[in-house]
């Protein structure tokens, strides 16, 4: 008779639960893999912390500083994520991205987080091109605006 097929405890990407036949109380594992894939649908940050905020509310999620302490120490880089008064945690996955909504702009993730350049208009130079700096100004805006630069 063959081996009956064993199954992961966890999604190989984002580490979501799995359900096993005759488990006890699925429900908490079908409530912390919907969190999860809440969270991860339309990712939004509130920017990079080190420690859990004390007026966290749930659904917001936050990027885990280097110098993590409390419930965040040896988390570095991951996604902390408050659901139901506690934390549940990602870990990125390369090129994934997430809107930082205290930056206003987005970070992306290829060995570590990055955090887009803010740049400045041209206001010097031997020549001045009227033209050329207004569509400069333009692209910027776009850039901004579409969450690629930071604004201001």
């Amino acid at each position: 008779m063959a081996d009956p097929i064993q199954f992961p405890e966890t999604t190989v990407r984002f580490g979501l639960p799995l359900l096993h036949s005759a488990q006890a109380q699925k429900e908490l594992f079908v409530n912390e893999a919907h969190a999860l894939a809440d969270a991860l649908l339309h990712p939004v940050v509130k920017g990079i912390v080190a420690a859990p905020p004390v007026e966290a509310s749930d659904g917001e999620a936050f990027i885990i500083a280097d110098n993590a302490t409390e419930a965040f120490a040896g988390r570095t880089g991951q996604i902390a994520l408050r659901q139901q008064e506690q934390w549940l945690f990602v870990t990125p996955a390369a090129g994934m991205g997430v809107f930082d909504s205290i930056l206003g702009a987005e970070r992306h993730y290829r060995d570590g987080w990055s955090t887009p350049v803010s740049l400045s208009t041209p206001g010097s130079g031997d020549t001045v091109d009227v033209e050329a700096r207004a569509v400069i100004d333009q692209i910027l805006n776009l850039m901004q605006g579409a969450g690629l630069l930071p604004s201001g």
